[in-house]
């Protein structure tokens, strides 16, 4: 639980425009487009997403285009309060809290702005949150970052795999845990770095791999 990994995402909120159809009955994201923000050497370290509808219904009537960071420098930390199962974790995410990742994500929103100002987009609806003067202030946006964001809902790495058993490392790459016997961590906690794109593959990917050497021990 020392080092919680996730993607940090923003976004802006968009009011649509009379006779925009919002379809609560659609998938919430229907496509993504990833690119390389050329400040790294990943090809795809950015992403963004059109989300179909947001969770404010009834006159609200809002979609937006959000943006997640693929591979952040920063990260979170997931601590329990003590050994009863029934406690809840205490979970620090600390988006954003790196001037690197605040600095893509500054990037990011402004990609977004940029895309709802074309023909197309701009014919659907009006932005509304961030206001337009934020994102034309580099420092007020680097900073208002940190409290426009929430989890791109990919979790991990708090039981990260590795070498040697240590700060970095609490299994090995068969996923047993270092010092204690008949224990192995099957899930998306045992990724030593988040992937750059969703965790679902990935984790499936794991499980399938660990379940054929269960069978094989």
């Amino acid at each position: 639980g020392r080092r919680l990994l996730d993607h940090p995402g923003t976004g802006i909120f968009v009011l649509a425009r009379r006779g925009v159809t919002i379809d609560y009955s659609a998938p919430i994201i229907q496509t993504a487009l990833r690119y390389a923000s050329g400040k790294c050497d990943h090809r795809a370290d950015l992403m963004l997403q059109p989300i179909s509808f947001t969770l404010l219904k009834g006159h609200w009537r809002l979609f937006a285009l959000v943006a997640q960071v693929g591979k952040p420098r920063g990260h979170g930390v997931l601590r329990y309060v003590d050994t009863d199962p029934r406690s809840k974790p205490q979970i620090e995410s600390h988006f954003f809290t790196n001037a690197f990742d605040r600095e893509l994500g500054a990037d990011a929103l402004q990609r977004c702005h940029a895309l709802l100002q074309t023909r197309a987009l701009s014919q659907l609806g009006k932005p509304v949150l961030p206001w337009a003067g934020l994102l034309r202030n580099r420092p007020w946006l680097e900073r208002a970052v940190r409290v426009l964001c929430d989890s791109g809902y990919h979790p991990c790495g708090t039981v990260p795999m590795g070498t040697t058993p240590g700060e970095h490392a609490v299994v090995d790459s068969h996923g047993r845990m270092f010092g204690l016997e008949g224990l192995s961590v099957v899930d998306a906690s045992i990724m030593p770095t988040v992937p750059s794109s969703n965790i679902h593959l990935p984790t499936l990917m794991i499980a399938e791999r660990m379940a054929e050497w269960f069978v094989q021990d």
